[in-house]
């Protein structure tokens, strides 16, 4: 289902003059919601609190759109410039990335809009990264659209700080807008547990903290190879979706050549210095994915040994797939917080 593109401007001009939202111009005086007793249990608070029913809308290039407040969106990756004037149509002044890729910030700031780039983890948002994205809600011009990778659980758990500290939502509503609406797989705990049970930082430590607001924050080493490696499994679990046929909407990208750059994003993740603490177990982990991507590569372009231009190609394909699936499960289970 697609939004219209009147939809958010609409949304803008009446929000302010919903009792249950907060302008921008009165944050100045509003204080979060105080956070919930420790003995309560943020999972099963987002599962519970009572909410309407909310469904995520598309945009071109921009998945899993949550209208979160009169001035809030949350959502996916905007993919390209036609996206991001998507973005500046519907009135959106300041783009907040919570993903470990560097923004277009340039061919947003085109479009009028600024970008801001505070990269956070799955395990939560640790105190200077919540000081950091409250401040962004507080001082930067709104409409905000807040977004992650798929828009799906960090991106969502930054839009509920702006809801706590700009609109003054509940500590229940925040979580169960992160779950019931946006999806915020409730594995990731530490997310539920800084909405829920951590302090949101005052107005006056954010008014104090040096911070300018900066459109790139670049990685290096193991994690630095982790965002184009997931961004290159997307397009390859896409593809499988597709029985390995070519995506008309994306002509450039050729599975077998997907797997083979993947094939070598591993390598380079088993070239760095700073892997995980059990560093053997990861090992064996890249391994099987740059194995089980090597022989996806030559199974789709049909070069491989044991000739998959025959009927069994697809069999041999799912196979290598399911090698490099495991390894990444294997591994996100036990180390992407």
């Amino acid at each position: 289902m697609k939004a219209p593109l009147l939809a958010l401007p609409l949304i803008l001009a009446i929000g302010c003059h919903n009792p249950a939202t907060t302008c921008p111009e009165a944050a100045t005086s509003l204080r979060p919601a105080a956070p919930l007793e420790a003995s309560v249990d943020p999972v099963a608070r987002a599962q519970t609190h009572p909410m309407p029913t909310a469904q995520p809308t598309e945009l071109p290039g921009i998945h899993n759109i949550l209208h979160l407040g009169s001035h809030i969106v949350s959502g996916g990756e905007p993919m390209g410039r036609e996206s991001l004037a998507t973005l500046a149509e519907l009135g959106i002044k300041t783009i907040l990335s919570v993903d470990g890729k560097v923004p277009d910030a340039a061919s947003a700031s085109e479009q009028g809009m600024r970008y801001v780039h505070i990269p956070i983890q799955y395990s939560g948002i640790d105190e200077v990264s919540l000081a950091q994205i409250a401040k962004t809600f507080r001082e930067l011009e709104g409409p905000f659209f807040v977004h992650c990778f798929h828009g799906k659980h960090r991106g969502p758990a930054a839009a509920a700080v702006g809801r706590l500290v700009l609109d003054g939502i509940s500590r229940d509503q925040a979580m169960a807008e992160m779950h019931q609406w946006c999806g915020t797989s409730l594995k990731y705990v530490g997310l539920f547990q800084t909405i829920g049970l951590q302090e949101m930082p005052s107005l006056e430590s954010t008014a104090a903290l040096d911070f300018d607001f900066p459109a790139a924050h670049t990685f290096a080493g193991f994690r630095g190879t982790m965002i184009p490696m997931a961004r290159s499994w997307d397009e390859i679990k896409f593809a499988r979706k597709r029985d390995w046929a070519l995506n008309p909407a994306k002509p450039d990208i050729v599975p077998a050549q997907e797997a083979l750059q993947l094939s070598q994003i591993f390598a380079s993740c088993l070239e760095q210095s700073d892997l995980p603490a059990d560093t053997e177990e990861v090992r064996g982990w890249l391994q099987d994915g740059q194995q089980g991507t090597s022989d996806l590569a030559r199974i789709l372009s049909g070069q491989n040994e044991l000739g998959a231009k025959g009927e069994d190609w697809r069999a041999q394909a799912e196979s290598a797939y399911r090698v490099v699936s495991k390894s990444c499960k294997d591994c996100h289970t036990q180390y992407r917080n």
